[in-house]
């Protein structure tokens, strides 16, 4: 009888714990919040930000990349870049 209590047990404590939704799904942002992860992104990957709002916020400093084109994503980032702005145009966040 304790097998039967202990087996579900064992089972929730090796399911890992979940991630708040807005980290996992963008269309669950708000543009703020869809804005800040991306250009949070750019900036981690060194794009030398133009806009002021970005320039203000994430800073230029230890920037080495003047082209957002020519920012160096994985697959995983290029991905989570496309769910970003698919979610961007969808809300239409300006």
């Amino acid at each position: 009888m304790s097998i039967r209590l202990v087996a579900p047990l064992l089972a929730l404590a090796l399911v890992p714990p979940l991630a708040p939704a807005a980290a996992q799904d963008p269309s669950a942002m708000s543009c703020g919040q869809l804005w800040h992860r991306k250009n949070a992104l750019l900036k981690a990957k060194g794009l030398c930000f133009s806009d002021p709002r970005a320039a203000r916020t994430f800073g230029n400093d230890g920037c080495t990349i003047r082209d957002p084109n020519q920012v160096p994503l994985t697959s995983a980032e290029r991905q989570t870049m496309a769910r970003i702005l698919l979610a961007e145009r969808i809300k239409m966040c300006r």
